[in-house]
């Protein structure tokens, strides 16, 4: 978060409490204090990176602490940044990352972060920030931010789709990976409707083709004796997609999974389908960056980062073990290890 973002929200947040409607029974509130409300409850519970000095940063916090407490974004967010001792210096990442013009260099800032779930908040403009964006497969947002919505529109509930979940149309950002946990794959795929290209078009919407590095796509599903269709089917799936040029894929089939355990996972989104792929069904999606309060943000990081690790421990652990009923097989275009499960 860089300080200039901050003074813009700071700027505006009563410019757009004027335009709300009766303040006691909160009728109509406008969508972009919606959107501040969302970026602060993000900033006050997530780890916090600024490119705000140390001592600039205390003087503002005695100055607040002294006067009249902690009111402006600012205020609040420099106290935060103080509590975690996040400042402008050579480990920050995003410090190190951001240029004099308000610019970054996307790779070395998804390099240097730890995090897959990030999202930067910088002082360029937000055309430049779109480009670094589908860059990097990481939310930037730029000083001219509209804040008419900030992935608010992401979380849903029991929405209609058909079998070629055209829904997730409505929720799809642009990322660097996708983690897919779906038992019935491979088994459905042998016996009914070919899911492989749905699959393909489901993944599609997360990519980008400005995409500095591999798009990172993990596929958990459950073991089928018939390693031949099945290596054809991660194939499909691969050329689908680009090739391995554009792509590292991993399909991993084993006999682990729980039966209900149908999602798909991305830098932003924890997505849970009835039957995806071979039938109607409906879609539900929570963000985890962007919630209306502390405790439904926390929950949705919570259900994401479970279902993360359930796909960690079973890449982790799985081995071939070919032509068997109780066997499992790995198909996989390289040996990198995805950031969604590089969890920490």
């Amino acid at each position: 978060m860089s300080k200039a973002f901050l003074q813009r929200m700071d700027e505006s947040e009563p410019l757009f409490r004027a335009k709300r409607g009766n303040p006691e029974t909160g009728e109509f509130i406008p969508a972009e204090l919606k959107t501040l409300e969302r970026i602060i409850v993000l900033l006050l519970q997530g780890e916090l990176l600024t490119d705000y000095d140390q001592k600039e940063a205390v003087k503002l916090f005695k100055r607040a602490s002294a006067e009249k407490g902690f009111d402006t974004f600012t205020e609040m967010i420099v106290q935060r940044a103080i509590k975690q001792s996040r400042f402008n210096h050579s480990t920050n990442a995003f410090s190190k990352n951001l240029n004099e013009d308000g610019t970054i260099n996307p790779p070395q800032m998804v390099k240097a972060t730890v995090h897959k779930n990030a999202a930067y908040f910088l002082p360029a403009d937000q055309a430049y920030c779109e480009k670094a964006s589908n860059h990097c497969g990481l939310s930037v947002v730029g000083i001219d931010f509209d804040f008419k919505d900030f992935f608010g529109a992401c979380t849903i509930a029991n929405y209609a789709t058909t079998s070629s979940l055209e829904a997730v149309e409505k929720i799809a950002h642009k990322g660097n990976g996708l983690v897919i946990i779906d038992k019935y794959i491979l088994t459905d795929t042998a016996k009914g409707p070919n899911k492989i290209p749905h699959i393909i078009a489901t993944v599609k919407k997360f990519m980008t083709d400005e995409l500095a590095m591999k798009f990172e796509l993990t596929i958990i599903t459950e073991h089928i004796s018939n390693d031949r269709l099945t290596n054809r089917k991660a194939n499909e799936i691969l050329e689908g997609l680009g090739g391995s040029e554009k792509l590292s894929f991993k399909l991993i089939a084993t006999n682990r999974l729980p039966e209900s355990d149908r999602y798909i996972l991305s830098n932003y989104l924890s997505i849970s389908v009835g039957h995806p792929w071979d039938r109607n069904s409906v879609l539900s999606s929570s963000s985890i960056i962007s919630q209306d309060s502390k405790e439904n943000l926390e929950k949705a990081f919570s259900i994401w980062k479970s279902k993360l690790q359930l796909a960690k421990e079973i890449a982790a652990t799985t081995r071939p073990i070919p032509n068997v009923p109780n066997g499992a097989f790995v198909f996989e275009t390289d040996g990198l290890t995805h950031k969604l499960l590089n969890l920490h």
